[in-house]
């Protein structure tokens, strides 16, 4: 509806029909919604919460910092570039890195606060496979559900890049991410027991036919964009055979991820 047929419909309801109206919307409303409904109601406070948002782009540098230094090892005593205690707060200072991202992404901070989530997201589905921390299970040890941050960056990017920039973008991080299994080593937990696949949040994401069309569309271009070519490029060193084998391994790990959006789609 256009602004004026909206005003048409709610013209004749009184003022208690209003308000179980904008009731049942608060209510049933998803976060940001609530928040942008209390920002108009208590506008000093919404101010207020505004003034204490974090610096996008400290937040972005901090980020980039905190990605390189744990793939290097430095947070395993691989390097003296992290002290003894700030490696053993490793857990507090990547929640806290999150909970930033999550806020400039709420405040529809995009510039800084949708690269800074990927970033994390990344690292986080790499600790799965990869020892960056010491923990058997940093996924679990920082109480960090995957899906629910992959859901408010994708619907970031939906409400304020519209559909095509939103399809284009995740479906290459859905390819990188997604995991049937959940982002937990043992599988177990408060953290598993919130977990939901990223075929699931995409499923309810995409609204109608033309929706689900152009989002496969930009699923198959990154499916392509990911999938390692065949032959080598002239002039380039044939692969070996372990080579070859790790690419072989990639691709088997990669359709078992996504096997569940294959299916659907």
């Amino acid at each position: 509806m256009h602004k004026d047929e909206f005003y048409t419909k709610i013209g004749p309801l009184d003022i208690d029909h209003l308000k179980k109206l904008l009731w049942e919307i608060y209510w049933r409303g998803g976060k940001d919604l609530r928040g942008r409904i209390e920002a108009l109601l208590d506008p000093e406070k919404s101010k207020k919460r505004t003034e204490e948002l974090p610096d996008g782009d400290e937040t972005l540098q901090d980020v980039l910092a905190f990605v390189a230094l744990a793939r290097s090892g430095a947070y395993m005593g691989g390097t003296r570039e992290v002290s003894r205690s700030e490696r053993s707060k490793w857990r507090v200072t990547f929640r806290k890195l999150f909970k930033e991202s999550a806020l400039l992404l709420t405040h529809t901070d995009m510039e800084y606060g949708a690269p800074a989530m990927e970033e994390l997201i990344d690292l986080a589905c790499e600790t799965k496979d990869v020892m960056y921390f010491h923990s058997e299970d940093p996924v679990a040890a920082m109480r960090i559900v995957i899906s629910e941050q992959a859901q408010l960056l994708w619907r970031t990017y939906l409400a304020h890049g519209g559909f095509p920039s939103f399809a284009k973008r995740a479906a290459y991080q859905f390819i990188r991410w997604e995991n049937p299994y959940g982002w937990t080593v043992y599988g177990e937990g408060w953290v598993k027991e919130h977990e939901t696949t990223l075929t699931s949040v995409l499923a309810q994401m995409l609204k109608g036919h033309d929706a689900w069309v152009e989002f496969t569309d930009s699923y198959l271009a990154a499916l392509d964009h990911a999938a390692p070519a065949t032959a080598p490029a002239k002039g380039k060193k044939k692969p070996s055979q372990w080579d070859n084998r790790k690419k072989e391994l990639a691709r088997e790990k990669r359709a078992v991820n996504l096997a569940e959006w294959n299916g659907l789609s």
